[in-house]
């Protein structure tokens, strides 16, 4: 296609609006999907979607083949390491934006940890941009959901 590559930064994240897209890889984490941006964005595979507002289940993943066209919703967009994540649903209500979580240090928010790893939480708390929260600091017995 000639069309030109919107760029990935001026997508909206709100995970309320819809975009066209193709399945371009399905693997077990998830499915790739083309938005007709400049870089994929992945649908990642969730258990069970309790708490959480991206992805899809397991048999909605089993659907999901090479080529298909799939309407996805943006719910996150990590700029520090250029990451989209989409789900096949849309939120309760838009995803907040993260300038304006910026613009306000000292109001704390409530969130979802998605991922653990050795240093840090990797946290959902309904913003275009994921939190990360020190282990060292966090209560020893986090768990994801």
């Amino acid at each position: 296609s000639d069309e030109p590559l919107i760029d990935w930064t001026d997508l909206i994240a709100d995970g309320q609006t819809k975009y066209k897209g193709t399945v371009t890889f399905v693997a077990g984490n998830g499915a790739y999907i083309n938005i007709g941006c400049n870089r994929a964005g992945l649908l990642p595979k969730t258990e069970d979607r309790s708490g959480l507002e991206e992805g899809c289940t397991v048999e909605e993943l089993d659907n999901l083949e090479v080529g298909q066209e799939v309407e996805v919703y943006l719910v996150r967009r990590n700029l520090s390491v250029g990451r989209l994540v989409f789900s096949l649903h849309p939120t309760p209500t838009p995803r907040l934006v993260l300038e304006d979580v910026l613009a306000d240090p000292d109001k704390s928010y409530r969130g979802i940890v998605y991922s653990l790893d050795y240093h840090y939480a990797h946290m959902d708390f309904g913003c275009e941009a994921g939190a990360i929260l020190d282990r060292n600091q966090a209560p020893p017995d986090l768990l994801i959901g």
